[in-house]
């Protein structure tokens, strides 16, 4: 029921958007500017509402004609004021009259109502705030000696955002008043480099940042806890507004993320509206990386070393040597800032078939045995032979590409990082393995990496995973629904850190993932019910008003993913499938209409033109898959009408991808290649989807699930 009448809602509105949209004739016009850079946002409200649109003045900033203030407001605030016989549309600036020109054409499109008397964002947000019954007028910030966990920065970062949310400054001085935000050191190891506590007692915040950055941390947890100031930590952020926030006295809170490392990897469409410019990365130990190729301590580009050769160790060594020499000259030092140095495989899985290596391979069960003994022995001359550090300094390998598998002998020694890659693991089912029936097109499933990782666990406490969600262009995906379990997996394991390939370009819904991510981080103890309550409350930052409908859609998108078994997330330059189908077609062409009007209904309701932008974005993939899927059944059926509407359509997606700052010609790739589209859904079908004509270009041939047709239709 909750489904068909959210369908029936998005089908009365865009109806009433549509009917609304007649043409106003110049003569007819009922907007009066009061600005002359408010003419865009005037056109915008004729277009919209048509001849429903009441009389009405729209400017941006304050004007004294029709007496509007908007001095104390923030810069995206505005009014919706009834005077006489008109409506004021003002904004602070040009996206607070952006936000009030969609708040006000929603309004008339929802009620006969004519009447309006709105202000949005006017003053502090927060119009009054204490901290054990003391106003945060009273209080002054400082930082004791040998506070620890960056305790200057927060400190100053503190005042900061008290400043944006109350309006008032605060002192940040050596001096404390009587009521003090006092940050101390901090003496509790279990926090680590990243955790906090902070307490309210006898009239004043005390808060004690572990390691190196707790500090901050707590600042910027502080603010989301107590004030609810969602997203401040990472994402999207948005202060909630309240008339009065106490912290009573023996308020208290310690917490640590749930890893010591995490990297989101690489968000091109990441410019998060954020007061604290939100790091997708923390952790000075970063994952490995290929470093015996990267840092040319070995030739082992197209093959692995063999593991076994003195020679080749002895030139490792004298290579990896050379290289901290070099550093500990230049003023490095062990501990502080030299943690590890990456000795990790090529990227190839070619390894050496000598005698002694499948000897060694026999006795470990695999490959990866070669490579810790290997490892083990050279971290241990350096750390406890050749040099007299005053810190570990760690050495980081791979489990990957042929190492995957633990060894059975050797355990890795306390000085080794191991970085777990899934390489070409399934990417529809859960990392523990108990969805996957079947196998990818690679013969994988996760059933045999979460035995695999879980055997490195048992061996190694400093793990890593290397987790694959890769963007691909116009044939995107979601790992939403296996996110929860995913990372809560990877936390019980006692899994470190985590490098999370979720690419960004910009075409899919990875910057909501992101943002789930950095909530389950800092929360792994939260149910699946508080896990849909964050992503249902991050769609609403994402996308407006309209979230509702897209929570609606991921629900359909999965299904459809859910429908084909294992696949991997791999795509390259693939117009679409590479080696595995995605998502089952037939789903996807019966409820294209419907995630039509689900995306149509939600860009109709955006507050903003970035929500609005956003929403189109990931609406280019739904159509581009809705006509992939739709187009054969309709040529199969003759269906002239619903071929002119697909084409229809898939005209509007090449528009999107154009106003969105896409190129249709050349959409970056996963692996750093650019591929062109299709500018007519005809030319995509008959180059990329039926069969490719170019007989230089292979990698396009028939697609699996247009081969039938491709044999009757013949490239005609």
């Amino acid at each position: 029921m909750k489904k068909a009448i959210s369908i029936i809602l998005a089908a009365i509105m865009l109806a009433a958007c549509l009917a609304s949209c007649a043409t106003v004739a110049p003569t007819d016009r009922r907007v009066t500017l009061a600005s002359s850079d408010a003419a865009d946002y005037a056109e915008w409200l004729e277009a919209r509402l048509g001849s429903a649109l009441p009389q009405t003045v729209v400017g941006v900033g304050s004007n004294g004609k029709y007496d509007v203030d908007l001095s104390d407001f923030e810069d995206d605030g505005y009014i919706l004021r009834s005077v006489g016989g008109e409506t004021l549309v003002f904004g602070k600036t040009a996206d607070g009259l952006d936000r009030a020109v969609r708040a006000y054409a929603k309004a008339i499109e929802a009620s006969a109502l004519q009447t309006f008397d709105v202000t949005y964002h006017e003053g502090a947000r927060v119009k009054k705030l204490t901290i054990g019954g003391t106003d945060i007028s009273g209080f002054t910030v400082t930082v004791a000696d040998g506070a620890t966990g960056n305790a200057s920065a927060a400190a100053n970062e503190f005042a900061k955002l008290v400043r944006i949310a109350t309006g008032e400054t605060l002192a940040v001085t050596a001096a404390p008043g009587e009521h003090a935000i006092r940050f101390e050191a901090c003496d509790n190891a279990a926090l680590g480099d990243y955790g906090y506590e902070y307490e309210v007692k006898d009239g004043s915040l005390v808060i004690r940042g572990g390691g190196k950055y707790g500090a901050v941390n707590a600042v910027r947890r502080f603010f989301e806890n107590e004030l609810d100031w969602r997203g401040l930590i990472f994402g999207e952020a948005e202060l909630t507004a309240a008339e009065w926030i106490d912290v009573p006295d023996g308020t208290s809170k310690s917490e640590k993320p749930a890893f010591d490392y995490l990297y989101m990897y690489y968000n091109a469409w990441g410019r998060y509206d954020n007061p604290v410019q939100p790091s997708n990365i923390y952790g000075d130990i970063t994952c490995a990386c290929h470093g015996l190729q990267g840092n040319r301590f070995a030739d082992c580009a197209m093959n692995q070393i063999c593991y076994t050769s003195e020679y080749n160790y002895d030139d490792v060594y004298f290579n990896v040597c050379e290289y901290l020499d070099g550093l500990l000259a230049s003023g490095y030092v062990v501990g502080q800032n030299l943690l590890a140095i990456d000795i990790a495989q090529g990227d190839n899985a070619s390894y050496c078939q000598c005698k002694e290596c499948r000897k060694v391979f026999a006795e470990e069960g695999g490959n990866a045995g070669a490579v810790v003994r290997f490892a083990n022995r050279l971290s241990e001359q350096i750390n406890e032979e050749d040099y007299d550090f005053d810190a570990p300094l760690y050495f980081k390998i791979f489990a990957y590409a042929g190492s995957n598998v633990p060894p059975k002998v050797t355990k890795p020694n306390e000085y080794l990082y191991i970085t777990f890659c899934t390489d070409m693991n399934c990417s529809n089912h859960l990392l523990d393995g108990s969805e996957c029936e079947g196998t990818t097109e690679m013969g994988r499933n996760n059933k045999i990496y979460a035995s695999w990782l879980e055997g490195w666990c048992a061996i190694c406490e400093n793990m890593y995973v290397w987790d694959y969600a890769l963007d691909t262009v116009l044939s995107q995906y979601t790992v939403i629904d296996t996110m929860y379990k995913d990372f809560k997996f990877l936390a019980d394991l006692g899994v470190k850190g985590v490098f999370w390939q979720c690419q960004v370009h910009g075409l899919g819904i990875q910057r909501v993932e992101h943002q789930l991510l950095a909530e389950l981080n800092w929360n792994m103890d939260m149910t699946e019910d508080e896990f849909e309550a964050y992503l249902c409350d991050i769609l609403r930052r994402e996308y407006g008003d309209g979230w509702a409908y897209i929570r609606e859609y991921i629900d359909i998108w999965n299904a459809a993913q859910d429908a084909v078994g294992c696949w991997d997330c791999w795509g390259w330059t693939y117009h679409m499938f590479c080696r595995d189908r995605r998502f089952e077609e037939h789903s996807i062409a019966y409820h294209f209409d419907e995630n039509w009007m689900l995306f149509e209904s939600a860009i109709a309701a955006a507050n903003a033109r970035d929500e609005e932008i956003r929403l189109k974005q990931l609406s280019c993939h739904m159509i581009y898959e809705g006509c992939y899927s739709a187009y054969r059944l309709a040529l199969e059926a003759g269906d002239e009408a619903r071929q002119a509407e697909l084409s229809r359509r898939y005209d509007i997606m090449v528009a999107r991808l154009a106003e969105c700052g896409f190129d249709i010609d050349c959409i970056y790739t996963v692996d750093g290649a650019h591929i062109g589209f299709e500018r007519t859904m005809i030319e995509e079908f008959e180059n990329f989807w039926a069969g490719s004509k170019d007989e230089k270009n292979p990698g396009h041939g028939s697609d699996p699930w247009y081969k039938a047709y491709f044999s009757q239709y013949g490239g005609k």
